[in-house]
């Protein structure tokens, strides 16, 4: 009998290949809802040339005795993002890029729309939903924002034999009982949840 030597696949199955599809909608709106609820044509940025998921931890390190010796680690500062680069330049898209609320009737249309520029104000607080697709077509890696804002500077970069893309960076804010438009439901996991179907 041959074994096999190195960290061998124990489910081929459970390798996801592609990108995520990734959903926004409007937060106050979907706050009470833990799972993937906003509709995946009308909620969707469309194509995508590049999604990225980072949870990102500060640790701070105790040391103690002489030489110092590392005793324990503690997390001391957590965030959680989604990083994307849109394909399609539609208003929705370009008014999420700009942290303003897609959902908003002013940008319903796929050839009209204005984005008003150097009259920022703080982000919209959306809902976003990243969800991967498993290559058996049924099962889903789903990723929740339930209140997050758009932090990024817009750039549509041309080139003569690519497609332009947006990149955009999506970061989880606290949607626990204790913030305002927030809820209970996230008092356990206020930045969001990953969850397996």
């Amino acid at each position: 009998m041959t074994i096999r030597n190195g960290p061998t696949t124990k489910n081929s199955g459970s390798v996801r290949i592609g990108l995520m599809k990734i959903l926004a909608g409007l937060s106050v709106t979907y706050i009470d809802s833990k799972m993937q609820v906003l509709d995946t044509t009308t909620n969707s940025l469309g194509a995508l040339a590049q999604t990225k998921y980072t949870g990102d931890v500060e640790w701070w390190d105790m040391y103690s005795g002489y030489p110092q010796q590392l005793d324990a680690v503690f997390p001391i500062k957590e965030s959680a993002s989604i990083e994307c680069a849109f394909l399609e330049q539609t208003p929705w898209n370009l008014a999420l890029a700009h942290g303003l609320d897609p959902t908003a009737v002013e940008y319903a249309s796929t050839w009209s729309g204005e984005i008003a520029l150097g009259a920022r104000v703080a982000p919209a607080y959306l809902r976003v939903e990243g969800i991967g697709t498993y290559p058996d077509g049924t099962h889903q890696l789903n990723i929740i924002f339930p209140k997050a804002q758009v932090k990024s500077s817009v750039e549509m970069e041309d080139q003569t034999d690519q497609g332009s893309n947006t990149p955009c960076t999506i970061h989880s804010t606290p949607a626990d009982s204790g913030v305002t438009d927030g809820n209970a439901i996230w008092d356990d996991m206020p930045l969001g949840r990953i969850y397996i179907s």
